[in-house]
């Protein structure tokens, strides 16, 4: 028998021959398996049919932009976006209710229609023309002739509406001009009852409760960091006292009281929490029964209050202490009508608005002028007032 002679390399050749084309199925079937992956991306990435929305969803072009879906949720069908638009579609209750949002920016119109809007003198004319047109794109020319038609606009909020109600249906679109002269275009399709025009209103009046909400909040944790903060106040008021001066057998035998109008400033230290430094100047006067009889008086005290809550409204008690001039005219020496000397008082009353820009303050004191040290000649005065605190 012949023996047939295969050289060696011919036998390294055919076994890399075999491992070359059994290596290319395995890259063509991993190829193949990765395009079929990609084009399922691409094709599922328009898709959104698991995806459900209720409540905030964020526009983010051509500007940031919160709307709020009402409940219960919806499937949303389509989100697509540029650099200056986007476009989302929800729908629920087996597409018998829709909502289409289209965002443009400035940039996405064509010329001859910012031209149109150019030429508009107000933004009610703009929104006016943007209305019309998007009512054009979507609506049909043959809408039915029984169709109720209405319109209104909100120029505050910067947006319009027309709504068509027909066959069970109603038909509602809306233009939005925002601040930085963008638009939200919004069409809604819903059975008459469930209302599209409230629907369509609801996407944004929540954002505004929002913003109320978020300024409360605010200003709540403003009046929080108020209630915690020292505060100086400068105080001005006035009111109306009843002075008494002291008796005696000899010079003044019977205590004389007068009516006198009084005048109150100075300065309230709070220290942020229920206490207070004070410094006040008080002033009065009585004119007397035709000029006899009349009196003045001045007192500087220091002293200090206590609130007795950290509330907006809150009683307060307080003591000071400082010095006092008199001079009443119901004494025949000068000696006996002029005193300067101690005086202090206490006082009680209500803040109102304590955390506020302002305050206002009502009370009533006692205050009194020693005429002499460690005696009863005593001028003294019950005081009624209110002031402003700012």
């Amino acid at each position: 028998m012949n023996k047939i002679y295969v050289p060696k390399f011919a036998i390294t050749a055919i076994a890399l021959s075999t491992m070359l084309v059994g290596c290319a199925s395995i890259v063509k079937s991993i190829g193949q398996s990765v395009a079929n992956n990609a084009v399922n991306a691409v094709v599922n990435s328009g898709e959104s049919s698991s995806k459900w929305y209720s409540g905030e969803f964020v526009l983010e072009s051509p500007e940031k932009t919160t709307v709020f879906l009402p409940e219960p949720k919806w499937e949303l069908k389509k989100n697509s976006s540029t650099m200056n638009s986007q476009e989302v579609k929800f729908e629920r209750n087996s597409s018998d209710e829709k909502i289409e949002i289209f965002a443009l920016g400035k940039s996405a119109l064509d010329n001859q229609f910012k031209s149109l809007l150019g030429s508009a003198k107000t933004d009610a004319a703009k929104i006016k023309y943007m209305l019309n047109w998007r009512v054009g794109q979507l609506r049909k020319a043959n809408d039915s002739e029984d169709a109720v038609k209405t319109e209104g606009q909100d120029l505050e909020k910067r947006r319009a509406w027309t709504c068509l109600a027909a066959n069970e249906k109603k038909v509602c679109d809306f233009a939005i001009y925002t601040e930085k002269e963008n638009w939200v275009l919004v069409h809604v399709e819903a059975p008459l009852s469930s209302d599209a025009r409230e629907i369509g209103v609801a996407l944004f009046e929540q954002k505004e409760d929002e913003e109320e909400e978020k300024v409360a909040e605010v200003e709540s944790s403003e009046n929080k960091k108020r209630a915690g903060a020292p505060r100086k106040w400068r105080t001005i008021g006035g009111g109306m006292s009843i002075w008494y001066n002291w008796e005696d057998e000899d010079l003044n035998p019977d205590r004389d009281f007068s009516r006198a109008a009084s005048l109150r400033e100075g300065k309230i230290y709070d220290q942020g929490g229920r206490f207070a430094l004070t410094s006040l100047n008080i002033y009065g006067f009585n004119p007397g029964d035709g000029w006899h009889n009349w009196g003045w008086r001045a007192m500087l005290m220091y002293g200090f209050r206590i609130n007795m809550f950290n509330f907006p409204v809150t009683p307060f008690v307080g003591a000071q202490l400082g010095l006092g001039m008199q001079y009443d005219d119901h004494y025949r020496r000068f000696r006996d009508k002029f005193a300067i000397n101690i005086a202090g008082d206490v006082n009680a009353g209500i803040v109102f608005c304590r955390y506020c820009k302002y305050q206002f303050e009502m009370g009533a004191s006692y205050d009194a002028v020693e005429d002499g040290l460690f005696n009863d000649q005593v001028f003294g005065s019950f005081n009624f007032y209110g002031a402003v605190n700012y």
